[in-house]
């Protein structure tokens, strides 16, 4: 369930930009460890967690609510730390170590362009692959590597797979 980050304490639900201008709250997705969510969240904590709240306890508590699963694992452990900014350093080392790779990132996208050859009839699969094949242009493109887009490896992955 995601997480609803609210900087306004006199306002439960809604920051203060929100109860400036009528928008709802930020909503922070829960981080799972799938590197193709690392940037999103990434930003998103810094802009709304980090950005706002200067207490190291508060940030290292969002931080551990918002993580789950693997990326929880990563973690796991550091709250015992009383050393809190050392703690949160700790943690964010970490999950950058482990999810912020851009090569990680990127390999996981061309593995899931794999998959066994998709039936013509097939529309569902065809659609996965389109996005997926969408995916794997936007994460080459953010990272500065559109000149590999066309590479024989890549190109033969999802021809393997067409009708």
């Amino acid at each position: 369930m995601p997480q609803v980050v609210t900087p306004c304490n006199n306002m439960p639900g809604y920051s203060m930009y929100a109860a400036q201008h009528m928008t709802p709250a930020v909503v922070i997705d829960k981080f799972d460890g799938n590197v193709l969510r690392f940037p999103e969240f990434n930003r998103k904590f810094f802009k709304f967690v980090d950005a706002v709240y200067d207490d190291l306890d508060i940030r290292m508590s969002h931080l551990e609510a918002l993580c789950v699963g693997e990326a929880r694992n990563a973690i796991e452990g550091l709250s015992a730390n009383p050393d809190r900014q050392c703690a949160y350093e700790m943690g964010w080392r970490r999950l950058n170590g482990r999810f912020g790779d851009p090569t990680a990132l990127i390999r996981k996208v061309q593995n899931e362009l794999q998959g066994p050859p998709i039936r013509d009839w097939d529309g569902k699969e065809l659609t996965i692959l389109r996005d997926r094949m969408f995916n794997y242009e936007s994460v080459y493109e953010a990272w500065g590597r559109s000149g590999e887009l066309n590479s024989t490896d890549v190109l033969m992955k999802v021809f393997e797979r067409l009708p």
